[in-house]
């Protein structure tokens, strides 16, 4: 199923980079590109800007610094006002937040992402200790992940995300010394991570995006061999990169496909309720999305 996903995704980039081709450079992926381009939005009192954040991500991060906010709903009331980089990160971040974020707000900048598909986990390998130690080898089946990330443009080529997650798979074949035999059950893993992402490329008809996060995660899963228990429930650091391909364009969004990395720090085997070793979880995940903006 991975290795499916992973072919379908080649296919949709090779299918868009074909018919992006002639599309002026300058072009944005986002439908109030125009418009904005069309506005004063470096004049003092913004031109008649009234209608740039109507349209897309409007007149948020075109002005000012590097950070900017919007003053009231589509940029209409005074337009933009910048901040400097430290309280303009922490006022983004906040907006992510309930209950936290600004109350009355620009409502052009943020989305949210849904997102579903495949990937691969890295096998267990250990060994048997004692005074001649055989080495272990537990294999996993390819899973499903699922997903959703709480957004917000700082400007027009950055946004800042939360994210959720939920993967599972199965187990595959559990080998030592003695032969190899079934390892039945399930490992289940919940992460949450602070995301960076930076648009590197935006044409009309598709546009890349490159990103990472740091976060948290908790593994949850039961096997059994020869009719041994293996637990896995612990909690790690999380970190991840990916990299994106913006694909159809909606009213209030657009499709994308993405590629993840998805990696944790060492976690805890345990074996008939004792500790037996350590475990790193790595993944490669290939996902189809979409995202909504308001």
């Amino acid at each position: 199923m991975f290795k499916t996903l992973v072919g379908v995704s080649f296919l949709c980039f090779a299918t868009l980079l074909a018919h992006g081709q002639g599309v002026d450079q300058d072009s944005l992926s986002d439908p109030g590109a125009a418009t904005t381009a069309a506005c004063d939005c470096g004049s003092s009192n913004c031109g008649d800007c009234g209608d740039c954040g109507n349209a897309g991500i409007g007149c948020c991060g075109k002005v000012g610094g590097f950070f900017n906010k919007c003053s009231g709903q589509g940029c209409s009331s005074g337009c933009c006002e910048s901040e400097g980089r430290l309280r303009g990160m922490v006022s983004r971040v906040g907006d992510l937040v309930p209950g936290f974020g600004r109350k009355a707000d620009d409502g052009c900048c943020r989305y949210w992402n849904f997102f579903g598909g495949g990937y691969h986990l890295n096998d267990y390998s250990g060994d048997a200790g004692g005074a001649a130690p055989s080495p272990i080898t537990g294999t996993f089946n390819d899973g499903f992940v699922l997903g959703w990330a709480r957004g917000r443009y700082i400007n027009d080529k950055t946004r800042v995300e939360i994210e959720g997650s939920w993967r599972n798979n199965t187990g595959n074949l559990w080998t030592n010394n003695m032969g190899t035999v079934p390892f039945d059950g399930q490992l289940n893993l919940y992460s949450s991570t602070f995301n960076i992402v930076r648009e590197v490329l935006s044409r009309e008809k598709f546009g890349l995006y490159a990103g990472g996060g740091i976060g948290y995660s908790v593994q949850d899963g039961d096997f059994t061999v020869n009719g041994n228990h293996f637990r896995f429930d612990d909690w790690a650091f999380a970190y991840q990169g990916f990299v994106g391909l913006n694909m159809f364009q909606l009213r209030r969004g657009k499709f994308y496909v993405e590629y993840k990395y998805l990696g944790n720090t060492q976690t805890q085997l345990e074996m008939n309720g004792v500790d037996f070793d350590n475990f790193n979880y790595n993944s490669q995940n290939v996902v189809f999305g979409v995202r909504l903006t308001r």
